[in-house]
């Protein structure tokens, strides 16, 4: 239904959107990067990208369970970048705001779906 529709694609735009900043960054910061650090940030973000299309795919049969991984994995990046750079917590505000209501929509809208399911089931039982 639509609330499932939802679910799955808030984890595909936060999953798409890690691809296009990490492209985005990784041409923006080509100049400035050194050594291994350009393939370092640009196979992180398509990796994470790629998890993303994975969630997006689980989400279809448990979308709740795909939507919480989805914000546990953001967290844990943010988390990541803080300590091994804490300047990185208020940097792109805006987008990790985003991030967390974007991911917080697809929990509410997993949520939803489930509930729905879980009344259909209940429904279909008595059919027999």
């Amino acid at each position: 239904g639509p609330a499932l529709k939802r679910a799955r694609t808030w984890i595909l735009v936060v999953g798409i959107l890690y691809g296009v900043f990490g492209i985005g960054l990784y041409a923006l910061l080509a100049d400035r990067l050194v050594g291994t650090q350009g393939a370092i940030l640009l196979g992180t973000n398509l990796a994470l990208m790629a998890i993303h299309i994975g969630l997006w795919v689980w989400a279809k049969t448990q979308p709740l369970a795909a939507a919480i991984v989805a914000l546990v994995l953001f967290i844990t990046v943010q988390l990541v970048n803080f300590i091994q750079d804490p300047a990185t917590i208020v940097q792109g505000i805006p987008v990790k705001i985003f991030f967390i209501f974007a991911l917080a929509r697809a929990i509410g809208a997993g949520q939803k779906a489930q509930r729905l399911r879980a009344v259909g089931a209940v429904d279909r039982s008595t059919w027999s």
